[in-house]
C-alpha cells in the first residue's frame, strides 16, 4: 500500500498537504519505512505502526486525495481529534528523542538538560492547552456530564485569568497576584441570606487571604438547612426591646428564610414558593391537582387519608404566656384570662369552657386590638392552656397561642404591652416562643393510619365514643422514631412540647354534621411535635401509612367543600388588615405613597405575599402550574426580592363612579388578572371600616331570613312496601334533593316580619357584613367578583322559574340592585358531595335586611341525610359584571355563622 500524506494542525486547506516535523533529528525517514524492513524488531514496529497511521488516513480522503472543509469537520470530527493527538504525541515523542542524543558528557548534559528540559515542558504545555479541551479533560465536550466538583469554574467560559468584567480573578496558590476574585452578585444575594458566617479566612502560609469557597460549596442541603433552621430554637421576648411592628421598615436583606422541617422532601415533589411571610411554603404537588386529594381522602372504596406539614400557618413556634405564683391565695390563671379578655373580649367562648381552661381540649377565637372588641379584628388564633400544682408551694399556669406568622408580630406587640400594666406585681408573667412541627392528618382512614404509625391505640382508641372537637392527648414518641439527636432527647425549656413526646388533637369542626360525607376531607387529627422529629413522622405517615402529602391550595378546596364551608384566613376576614391587604392589593398603597413622609414599604411587602397566595386559591381545581409559576416570576422581578423600594405594580381599569364598580375593580396583580374589592360600598354608612359578623351575633339574621315564608316537611317516613305498590302518578315528580317555593305569609304574619325588619334595621348600629353560601340552580359557575343582586317582588312564578341561561329571565332582577349590589362572590367550584356548584360571598347587612322585607323570593332546600327536612333560603341573581349583557344564573342564599 502506498502511503498518503498527513493533514497540517490547522486543518484550514481544502486540501490536505503532507507535513514535516520542526525538528528533523529522527533517525530513519518516514519513506524508508513504507518499506518491508529486515533490521531488528524496532523497525518492524515503527513499520506496523506507519501502515496503521496510512490506513486510518485514507478513510477520510476521497479518490481525488481532496475532500470540502465544512463537509469534512461535519462528519469526519472523531477522524480530526484523533489524527490532530495523533501528530501531537508523535511531536512530543521527537522532542524527547532529541534530549537524549544531546546528552553527550555529564557537566554538559545537566546545563543542557536542564534548557531542553524547560522547552520540553513548555512545548508540552503549550501542546496540551491546544490538543486538548479547555476543561482539561480529553473527553469530548459534547460526551461531558456536570460533575460534583466544589471547584470555580475558572476556564470554561472566560480566558485563563480574566473574569466577565476584565478583570484580574486570581487564586492564591494558582498563578498570579495574591488578591480575591470578584464576586458576583448573585454570590452576594447569596451570603446575604444566611450563608454569611462561611467567609474567607487567613491562609497559614504567607497570610494571604484564601478565596472564599464557590457558590455551590455554600448550598450544600445540610449548610442551607442549618441556617434555614433557626426558629427551632427558643426565644424570649422583652416589652421594653420590643417595636410596633408598623414602624419598622421590612428589609429584605434582614428578613429571615425559614424552612419547614419537611422542606426537602416537598421541594422534590411540590410547587414550593419563594419566602412568603418568611417561610417556603408547598403551595400544590406538581403531578396532580386539588380534585385529586378530595377524591382520595372521601372515597369509601379505598379509603386513605391526607398528610400536610402546616407548620408555617403557625409560624413554627406557639407564643407562651406563662405565670407562677408561690401565694396560695393568687390564682396565675386568673392573670392569664385578664390578659386574653382584653384582646378577645369577656364574651369569648373559649375563656368560659371549664375543659379549655384545664387543659383537656383546645380553644378557638379572634384576636383584636386591646379594648377594641368586637371590633378591629386581627385574625384567628388557637389556645392551649395548661395548669401544674407543686404541693402547696407554688402553682403554674400557662397558654400557647397559635397564630398565622402575618399577625405573629403584631400579636406579640399587643401582649407585652398589656403584660406591664395589668399584671399584678407580685405575678412573674415571662413571653417567649416555643418551637414546634404542626402535621394535619385528614380524611376517612385518618384513624386507622394514626393507630398503624404511632402505636398508641390504647389511649386513642377513648375519642371514639364521645370526642370533642379539640380534645388534646399526650403520647409518646413511638418506637419508629426513637431514633433522635442527642443533644434535642433533653427536655428544652420554654418549649410546649418535649422531643420525647407529642400531642394528638381531634380536628371535627362541624361536629353537628359530621355524618355528612362533606366533611371527611376536613376532619382529622392535628399531631404537635418538636421539630426535629418532626420530618421523621411526616415520612412514616407517607411511606408506612400511605398518606397521600396535600399542601396549601388541597387544604383550602377541602376546607370549601365542608358543610357549612369553613373560613380560610384571610380571604374570609375582610375586615381584618390583612383581609383588606388580600382584596385591595396595592391599591391603598398606592394611594399612600401620593403622601409625603408614608412609608409603606411594610405593607408592599404584605400584599404581594397574599397575592402569590391568591393565585392558589382562586386557580382551578386541576394542576395551576403554568399561572403559578408566572405570578411566581413577577413576584420576584417586581419587588420581592428587589433591596430597592419597588413600585407598585397594579393595573388598573378605567371605570365609572357607580356603587357597582366602586366595589369591584379589574386589575393586573403580578401578571395576573385579578378582581379587587372595596368593601365599604356595601355598606350604606360612611365608616371606614366594616365587621363580619360571626357567632351567637348572627342569630336574629337568621331567624330573619327564616320567616319570610313557610316551608311545609315532608312526613318523617313511610312504609316502603305500601311506597312501592303506589299507583305511577301522572305528573312528574319533583326529585326530594329540589329546591321549592316557600308558601307565603298571611297578613298578621307579614306585617310582624316587617316589624321585626324594621327593628333589626334601627339597632344595626355596625357597618356589618354577613358571610353567605350560594348554591346554584341548574347549570352555571360561581367566579370570584361575580355580583348578586336581589330579585324584583313583582315578578310572578313564571318569571323565577325560567332557565338561568335564557336571556328572558334577565327581568327578573331589581331595576335599583343594579346601582345596589347585595354583595360579592369571594370563593366558589363544583362539590362533588353536592353535585352542583356552590360558593362563598359577603353581602351587606342592612341591604339584606331591606331585601327580605316583604319578599316572597323564600325557597326551601333539603339539608343532606335530614329525612326530607327543609331549610329556608333566598333566591338571588348572581351576575358577571352590572352591564345587562352579563352572564347571569340563578342561585339560593344561606347565611353562614
Amino acid at each position: 500500500r502506498s502511503t498518503s500524506p498527513m493533514p497540517t494542525k490547522q486543518g484550514s486547506s481544502s486540501s490536505v498537504k503532507k507535513t514535516s516535523t520542526p525538528n528533523d533529528n529522527r533517525p530513519s525517514s518516514t519513506n524508508n519505512l513504507s518499506k518491508s524492513p529486515h533490521g531488528n524488531n524496532r523497525d518492524w514496529k515503527k513499520y506496523k505502526q506507519q501502515q496503521d497511521h496510512d490506513y486510518n488516513t485514507h478513510q477520510f480522503l476521497d479518490a481525488s486525495a481532496t475532500v470540502n472543509a465544512g463537509l469534512f469537520g461535519a462528519r469526519r470530527l472523531p477522524e480530526i481529534k484523533t489524527l490532530w493527538r495523533h501528530m501531537v504525541q508523535g511531536e512530543l515523542n521527537s522532542l524527547n528523542e532529541s534530549k537524549r542524543d544531546r546528552q553527550t558528557n555529564t557537566d554538559a548534559a545537566v546545563a543542557d538538560g536542564k534548557h531542553h528540559e524547560h522547552d520540553v515542558v513548555g512545548h508540552r504545555a503549550i501542546i496540551r492547552r491546544a490538543g486538548e479541551s479547555g476543561g482539561g479533560k480529553i473527553s469530548s465536550r459534547h460526551l461531558r456530564r456536570r460533575t460534583n466538583s466544589h471547584k470555580r469554574r475558572r476556564r470554561h467560559r472566560f480566558p485563563r485569568g480574566k473574569d466577565e468584567s476584565g478583570g484580574v480573578d486570581t487564586v492564591v496558590g494558582e498563578g498570579v497576584g495574591s488578591g480575591v476574585g470578584v464576586t458576583s452578585e448573585k454570590e452576594k444575594s447569596d451570603d446575604a441570606s444566611g450563608n454569611s458566617e462561611i467567609s474567607a479566612k487567613n491562609s497559614s502560609s504567607g497570610g494571604r487571604k484564601k478565596q472564599k469557597s464557590c457558590r455551590r460549596a455554600r448550598r450544600k442541603p445540610a449548610l442551607m438547612k442549618i441556617s434555614r433552621s433557626s426558629w427551632w430554637e427558643p426565644q424570649m421576648k422583652h416589652a421594653q426591646s420590643y417595636q410596633n411592628p408598623a414602624s419598622i421598615q421590612a428589609k429584605d436583606s434582614q428578613a429571615p428564610h425559614n424552612w419547614i422541617p419537611t422542606h426537602m422532601w416537598h421541594a422534590k415533589r411540590f410547587q414550593v414558593s419563594p419566602p412568603l411571610f418568611s417561610w417556603s411554603i408547598p403551595l400544590i404537588h406538581s403531578n396532580r391537582g386539588s380534585r385529586a386529594s378530595l377524591r382520595l381522602s372521601s372515597s369509601e372504596s379505598s379509603p386513605k387519608c391526607t398528610i400536610q406539614d402546616g407548620t408555617w400557618e403557625v409560624n413554627g413556634c406557639a407564643i407562651k404566656l406563662e405565670t407562677t405564683t408561690f401565694d396560695t391565695g393568687q390564682e396565675p390563671m386568673q392573670a392569664l384570662l385578664s390578659i386574653l379578655q382584653r384582646l378577645c373580649g369577656t364574651d369569648a367562648p373559649f375563656l368560659n369552657d371549664e375543659s379549655v381552661l384545664a387543659g383537656r381540649r383546645s380553644g378557638e377565637g379572634l384576636v383584636h386590638e386591646i379594648n377594641a372588641y368586637p371590633l378591629q379584628p386581627i385574625g384567628p388564633a388557637t389556645f392551649m392552656f395548661g395548669f401544674s400544682r407543686n404541693g402547696d408551694v407554688s402553682e403554674h399556669a400557662h397558654v400557647s397561642i397559635l397564630v398565622h406568622p402575618a399577625i405573629h408580630q403584631r400579636v406579640v406587640f399587643l401582649l407585652t404591652s398589656i403584660m406591664p400594666n395589668d399584671v399584678d406585681s407580685n405575678l412573674a408573667v415571662t413571653l417567649s416562643t416555643a418551637p414546634l412541627a404542626l402535621l394535619r392528618i385528614r380524611g376517612r382512614a385518618s384513624m386507622s393510619t394514626l393507630l398503624e404509625v404511632l402505636e398508641q391505640g390504647e389511649n386513642i382508641g377513648l375519642f371514639d365514643d364521645d370526642a370533642n372537637h379539640g380534645s388534646v392527648i399526650e403520647l409518646g414518641t413511638p418506637p419508629s422514631l426513637a431514633v433522635i439527636p442527642s443533644d434535642s432527647t433533653k427536655s428544652i425549656p420554654n418549649a410546649i412540647i418535649s422531643p420525647s413526646s407529642i400531642l394528638v388533637k381531634y380536628h371535627q369542626p362541624n361536629q353537628s354534621y359530621q355524618h355528612l360525607p362533606h366533611n371527611v376531607a376536613c376532619s382529622g387529627w392535628d399531631i404537635i411535635c418538636h421539630p426535629s422529629i418532626g420530618s421523621l413522622l411526616f415520612q412514616s405517615f407517607a411511606n408506612i401509612g400511605g398518606a397521600c402529602a396535600i399542601g396549601l391550595v388541597e387544604d383550602a378546596r377541602a376546607l370549601l367543600e365542608a358543610y357549612p364551608p369553613l373560613p380560610v384566613f384571610p380571604r374570609d376576614y375582610p375586615d381584618t388588615e390583612e383581609g383588606k391587604a388580600y382584596w385591595e392589593g396595592g391599591k391603598n398603597d398606592a394611594l399612600l405613597e401620593k403622601k409625603e413622609g408614608e412609608d409603606v414599604q411594610q405593607s408592599n411587602t404584605t400584599w404581594k405575599d397574599w397575592a402569590v397566595i391568591r393565585t392558589c386559591l382562586e386557580g382551578s381545581w386541576g394542576r395551576i402550574n403554568t399561572p403559578l409559576k408566572r405570578t411566581i416570576r413577577h413576584w420576584k422581578q417586581d419587588g420581592g426580592l428587589a433591596k430597592k423600594k419597588a413600585k407598585t405594580q397594579v393595573n388598573y381599569t378605567s371605570l365609572d363612579e357607580s356603587p357597582a364598580h366602586k366595589l369591584i375593580t379589574k386589575g393586573e396583580i403580578l401578571g395576573r388578572d385579578a378582581t379587587l374589592i372595596c368593601w365599604k360600598s356595601l355598606i350604606s354608612t360612611d365608616a371606614e371600616s366594616t365587621i363580619v359578623v360571626r357567632g351567637s351575633f348572627g342569630i336574629p339574621f337568621l331567624q330573619l331570613l327564616h320567616g319570610c315564608g313557610k316551608l311545609g316537611h315532608s312526613p318523617s317516613g313511610y312504609n316502603s312496601s305500601e311506597n312501592s305498590r303506589r299507583r305511577r302518578p301522572r305528573r312528574t315528580v319533583r326529585p326530594p334533593s329540589a329546591s321549592v317555593h316557600a308558601s307565603p305569609l298571611s297578613k298578621k304574619d307579614s306585617e310582624a316580619h316587617s316589624g321585626f325588619c324594621q327593628q333589626l334595621r334601627e339597632s344595626l348600629s355596625l357597618p356589618a357584613l354577613l358571610r353567605c353560601e350560594l348554591f346554584c340552580e341548574g347549570k352555571g359557575a360561581l367566579n370570584v367578583g361575580d355580583l348578586i343582586l336581589a330579585l324584583s317582588s313583582q315578578n310572578d312564578d313564571d318569571d323565577i322559574s325560567k332557565d338561568s341561561d335564557l336571556e328572558d329571565g334577565s327581568g327578573a332582577a331589581d331595576e335599583k340592585s343594579h346601582a345596589l349590589p347585595l354583595g360579592v362572590v369571594v370563593a366558589g367550584g363544583f362539590s362533588p358531595s353536592r353535585g352542583k356548584s356552590h360558593g362563598v360571598c359577603f353581602v351587606g347587612a342592612d341591604k339584606l335586611i331591606d331585601t327580605l322585607d316583604g319578599t316572597d323570593h323564600g325557597m326551601g332546600i333539603t339539608l343532606p341525610q335530614s329525612n326530607g327536612r327543609k331549610m329556608m333560603t333566598l333566591k338571588v341573581m348572581v351576575v358577571r359584571d352590572s352591564s345587562s349583557t352579563g352572564c347571569r344564573r340563578y342561585a339560593l342564599l344561606s347565611i353562614l355563622l
